[in-house]
């Protein structure tokens, strides 16, 4: 128990919701993440996936653009 209430615990700045579900809730999995990334200002996303599928990852538009632009950054 680290005290953190993220899934997943080492990437640093991010609060993980994950969820291993058949019947999708997104946005009230999005909400949880939400609300419990809020304290530390980290950015909330949710890993989702269903049976026999790949490990999805839902964020919101802008976390995904700050995201992006820092790895465009390291590029250049």
């Amino acid at each position: 128990n680290t005290g953190d209430a993220s899934d997943v615990v080492g990437l640093p700045y991010l609060h993980i919701e994950a969820k291993h579900q058949e019947q999708m809730r997104l946005y009230d999995w999005m909400d949880q993440a939400k609300h419990d990334a809020a304290p530390k200002g980290d950015i909330p996303a949710v890993f989702h996936k269903k049976n026999n599928a790949p490990i999805l990852v839902t964020m919101e538009l802008d976390d995904f653009m700050t995201i992006y632009k820092e790895w465009e950054a390291g590029r250049e």
